[in-house]
């Protein structure tokens, strides 16, 4: 676990620096499963939030499918974040 809490923030510096839509949301979508993985659900969701409405995400199967959200699923702001993909 130490290792996803430490890559959290990275892959969150990376989104920042990054020059392309594209890469901004993969990065805050990895920052996303890192959190996940290690209980930070809150700051989970505000990357994929930030993945979805901000860069773009559109991967809902990846998203349904990715086990390292698995912990997210059940939480409320799980469906709503799925039909904000529409």
């Amino acid at each position: 676990h130490r290792a996803y809490a430490l890559a959290g923030p990275r892959y969150l510096t990376a989104a920042d620096g990054a020059d392309f839509d594209f890469e901004r949301r993969r990065a805050c979508y990895d920052a996303a499963c890192c959190y996940a993985l290690t209980g930070q659900t809150d700051e989970a969701f505000r990357c994929l939030e930030r993945a979805v409405r901000q860069y773009g995400y559109n991967r809902l199967a990846t998203l349904t499918t990715d086990t390292d959200l698995t912990s997210l699923r059940t939480d409320p702001r799980w469906q709503p974040l799925l039909a904000g993909m529409n």
